[in-house]
């Protein structure tokens, strides 16, 4: 139904002027915008059980590691700010969508606030991870950032991210979709105020939104790109080991398993002890070497080749998850932007669309919501400590 069929059903039904009338028109409308918002409300729903699930299972089991590093702290800050997305966002968001049509300023302003600002934390704190990673791999032996220097980073980020949105905060509020003088009712939804709608401040605001977001997502594309690079650069070294220890016989070269590899070299070096002592000392060929040089040479290879292939793998898992999380986060929030943009050009209205294109539509805006709930999907899939921990973490509440 259109605003005009609200308009002639409630004068049927009440007489001209009534508050009753005025209260029949906004709630037809509402009722309506809410029928195109079924779909987004679902898919909120969704995001807020998988993300208040997930990033506290992600919080309990970090929270529970003794040893903590750069990159732990800043992936606690991140379940953080997500969680809080999941438990005070998105209820807010419910909200105003469901009272988007008599919405008062102050809830548009608070709303934009808590969206912007942990859309800001969220960028700035991946930007810090990426920024420790880069250093942990492709400078190695520059000073690295501790645990201690990764919380004091994490606080401050969130300060000025707070600080930042507050601009982007004031020109927000409530847009006037509709007036119907005749009524005297207005019917909104929460955009750019009409006091800002047409000003230079509000395009200089929106700009600024945009250089944060490419300040951010730029050097981290640009810092994995070359960890990267590095990890393969590197990949020979973990696969094959040094030239020296590579350097043994052409039967170790040729053995089908690591075990006859140790062996053969083993062989080897019995021979070439005996031999030295029978020369130097005159002893009989069959005398064996002391058992702790062989029990010392098995427990070095076996450890070296252990650590190589742990070390490559840990190197790229971990390289490979914030990779992913990152990728994941910048195609969203650029989704959202894009459409932001859009509608701020074209002044799209939701009222004005049907219900399957404003199904589609909302959703996109809000595809950056995910990000507050995919990241627990991630460690499950690409972390197997992560999912060692989970299970036992759950096993542990299960007895108790």
């Amino acid at each position: 139904m259109e605003v005009d069929e609200f308009i002639q059903f409630c004068n049927q039904s009440f007489t001209l002027g009534s508050s009753d009338r005025k209260d029949c028109i906004l709630r037809s409308v509402q009722d309506q915008v809410i029928l195109k918002y079924i779909a987004l409300f679902t898919y909120l729903a969704l995001v807020t059980l998988v993300g208040v699930i997930g990033n506290s299972l992600i919080l309990a089991v970090y929270f529970r590691r003794t040893r903590k590093t750069a990159t732990i702290v800043f992936i606690e800050a991140i379940a953080v700010t997500d969680l809080l997305t999941n438990i005070l966002v998105i209820p807010v968001t419910y909200y105003v969508l469901v009272k988007s049509v008599a919405i008062k300023t102050y809830l548009c302003r608070i709303y934009y606030f808590l969206n912007y600002s942990t859309s800001f934390i969220s960028v700035v704190l991946l930007l810090a991870v990426a920024v420790v990673r880069y250093r942990k791999i492709c400078l190695p032996f520059a000073k690295q950032v501790t645990a201690k220097h990764a919380r004091l980073i994490s606080v401050g980020i969130a300060l000025l991210c707070i600080t930042l949105c507050v601009p982007h905060t004031i020109v927000s509020g409530r847009a006037t979709v509709q007036e119907l003088p005749q009524e005297g009712i207005s019917i909104y939804e929460c955009a750019i105020d009409d006091y800002f709608v047409e000003s230079l401040w509000t395009k200089v605001v929106n700009g600024f939104s945009i250089l944060i977001f490419l300040m951010c997502c730029v050097p981290v594309t640009v810092m994995y790109s070359r960890i990267g690079i590095e990890a393969q650069r590197r990949r020979p070294m973990y696969r094959h080991g040094s030239s020296q220890r590579r350097d043994v016989s052409e039967s170790a070269a040729n053995s089908d398993s690591l075990k006859d590899h140790l062996n053969c070299k083993i062989q080897l070096e019995k021979e070439n002890a005996t031999s030295s002592l029978s020369r130097d000392n005159d002893t009989s060929l069959s005398e064996k070497p002391p058992p702790l040089k062989e029990t010392r040479l098995q427990r070095e290879g076996s450890s070296y080749f252990c650590r190589s292939q742990r070390g490559a793998w840990a190197l790229n898992r971990t390289t490979l998850m914030l990779l992913t999380i990152s990728v994941i986060y910048i195609l969203t929030n650029l989704t959202t932007l894009v459409l932001i943009c859009t509608r701020s050009w074209i002044k799209m209205k939701i009222i004005s669309l049907s219900v399957l294109n404003a199904s589609i539509f909302s959703i996109c805006l809000y595809f950056f919501i995910l990000n507050s709930a995919v990241n627990a999907i991630i460690y499950i899939a690409l972390d197997r400590n992560f999912r060692i921990d989970c299970v036992k973490l759950i096993k542990g509440l299960w007895k108790h």
